[in-house]
């Protein structure tokens, strides 16, 4: 919640068992030549998309965020969590207790 002040207000969060990287999120190029790129072509920004990883993907993607799939999601009280760990909450920033 430190890192994240969006998260300050909200108490609930997903903890998931299983996840995996699938891809990317970010902006896919594509050359100007129709043929395929050269070594002196220019790549233009043809859009911003989710590419998966092992699917035939535009070949110039300048990712800015990694997606995951989550599996066996449950959601958790982060002050109870936090309370577990010995971590008690204060105005929504969590402190070492001591």
């Amino acid at each position: 919640r430190r890192q994240r002040p969006h998260l300050r207000r909200h108490r609930l969060a997903p903890r998931a068992k299983k996840y995996a990287v699938r891809g990317v999120l970010g902006a896919v190029y594509t050359a100007r030549h129709p043929r395929g790129p050269r070594p002196t072509d220019q790549l233009v920004l043809d859009t911003e998309a989710p590419v998966a990883y092992g699917t035939p993907a535009p070949r110039y993607v300048l990712a800015g965020q990694l997606l995951r799939e989550l599996r066996r999601v449950t959601v958790v009280d982060l002050d109870a969590e936090l309370r577990a760990a010995g971590l008690p909450c204060y105005g929504g920033r969590p402190t070492r207790a001591g």
